[in-house]
């Protein structure tokens, strides 16, 4: 793919790729790597003038899937956030839910879940920190769905904690 830097390192053709391996090891257990890379671009006032690759990587494991009863998502993750800056992740997630069939008119399921993820950031301004996200999903005839989260953010630094509740919507035809 072009990458994100595309129109705005004339001339330097800059590009992403991306590679994802995943396998059946037993009966609902599937396990998985994916690699990606994609070029940054020197922060500087006018255009930029050099490219510098970096890559992530990532290994998860899932067991379950979206129909009906538990499904257990396991990651975690690496890679560069910025090679200029020598800024890297690292990063651990993990989601837990179970999903009910109901069988009524117009609620084909109810699904509660929890998210929670940890990431630490070597460099740079950025930061990591934790996140934990119960959620509450009604799917609407077939997948659907109605979501309600409460996001709970814990940054690494002294910053203060941040709460927000989100509603989503996702409509499949």
């Amino acid at each position: 793919m072009r990458g994100p830097l595309d129109t705005s390192v004339p001339g330097l053709h800059p590009f992403q790729l991306g590679a994802r391996l995943s396998a059946s090891v037993a009966p609902g257990l599937r396990m998985g790597a994916a690699w990606s890379r994609r070029d940054f671009a020197s922060e500087t006032d006018g255009p930029a003038s050099e490219i510098r690759p970096g890559s992530a990587y990532v290994v998860d494991a899932e067991y379950g899937n979206y129909d009906r009863g538990p499904h257990l998502i396991a990651e975690a993750m690496t890679g560069e956030m910025d090679p200029f800056l020598d800024r890297h992740f690292d990063a651990l997630q993990g989601i837990a839910s179970y999903r009910f069939n109901p069988r009524r008119r117009f609620l084909s399921g109810v699904e509660p879940g929890l998210r929670a993820s940890s990431s630490r950031v070597v460099g740079g301004a950025a930061e990591g920190g934790a996140l934990v996200t119960p959620a509450l999903s009604a799917y609407l005839r077939g997948d659907s769905r109605v979501t309600l989260n409460y996001s709970v953010w814990r940054p690494q630094s002294h910053a203060p904690e941040q709460h927000d509740w989100k509603l989503l919507f996702q409509l499949a035809f």
